[in-house]
C-alpha cells in the first residue's frame, strides 16, 4: 500500500493528486448546474462548465501517464510537456490496451474474515467511447464563435448533457482499479471514510514458492 502522507515525494503520488483535483472540479461543476453557485449568465455557466468537464478529462489521461510513466517514457521523451488528453491515451493504449480505469463497487462479503468484496460496475460510468465524446462535445464552447458562423446553441440541452457526463465520471472514478503492463494493479478510492482524501492500494503479482513432497 502507498503511504498517504508521502504521495507527493513518489510518482505515484502525482496520481492521487490528479485525483483530488478532479474531486474539486466535480463539485464546481454540479454547484454551477444546480444553480447553487452561478458565473451571473447562462452562457458563461455553460462554457465554466464544458472548461472543467474538459480539464477533468484530461487529470484522467494525465493520471494514466503517471501510471504508465516508464512505459510512456520510451514512446515521448518529452512526456512532461503533454497536455492532449486523446493524444496522451492513445498513447498508452500502444503501451497497454487494458489502460482504461475500470470502475469497481464495494458490496458486503459473503466470506465471515472479509468485511467487503469488489464487483465490477457494470453501467452508467463514462465508457472509454464516451470519453472522446464527452471531450470533443465540451471543446466545443471553450472558443468565440465567429460572428459569421455563429452556433444556435440550446444552453438547456446542453448543461444536462453536461450534468450526465460529470455523473459519469464520478461514478467511473469513485473506486477503480488501473491495470499497468508490468502486472501491478493500481487501486483508487476517491474518497476515505476517515479524511475524505483519495486512497492508494498497489498490488502486486507475488511468485510462490512450492514446497516440494
Amino acid at each position: 500500500m502507498t503511504n498517504q502522507e508521502n504521495y507527493e515525494n513518489k510518482d505515484l503520488g502525482k496520481y492521487a493528486i490528479c485525483m483530488e483535483e478532479v474531486k474539486k472540479r466535480n463539485q464546481a461543476i454540479a454547484e454551477i448546474i444546480s444553480g447553487i453557485k452561478t458565473t451571473s449568465f447562462p452562457i458563461t455557466n455553460l462554457e465554466f462548465v464544458s472548461l472543467n468537464i474538459r480539464k477533468c478529462l484530461e487529470l484522467i489521461s494525465l493520471a494514466n501517464l503517471v501510471a504508465h510513466k516508464e512505459k510512456y517514457i520510451e514512446v515521448r521523451e518529452k512526456y512532461f510537456l503533454d497536455w492532449r488528453a486523446k493524444s496522451i491515451l492513445k498513447e498508452i493504449e500502444k503501451i497497454n490496451p487494458d489502460f482504461y480505469p475500470e470502475p469497481l463497487i464495494r458490496v458486503k462479503s459473503s466470506i465471515p474474515t472479509a468485511n467487503y468484496e469488489w464487483k465490477k460496475r457494470e453501467s452508467g460510468y463514462l465508457s472509454k467511447d464516451e470519453f472522446n465524446e464527452a471531450y470533443d462535445f465540451a471543446s466545443d464552447f471553450l472558443h468565440a464563435d465567429n460572428p459569421f458562423n455563429k452556433k444556435n446553441v440550446d444552453i438547456f440541452q446542453a448543461m444536462e448533457k453536461f450534468k450526465k457526463y460529470n455523473a459519469k465520471i464520478i461514478r467511473l472514478l469513485n473506486e477503480h482499479i488501473i491495470k499497468l503492463s508490468n502486472g501491478i494493479v493500481l487501486n483508487c478510492l476517491m474518497s476515505t471514510i476517515e479524511d475524505g482524501r483519495v486512497q492508494l492500494t498497489i498490488f502486486e503479482k507475488v511468485e510462490r514458492e512450492i514446497e516440494k513432497p
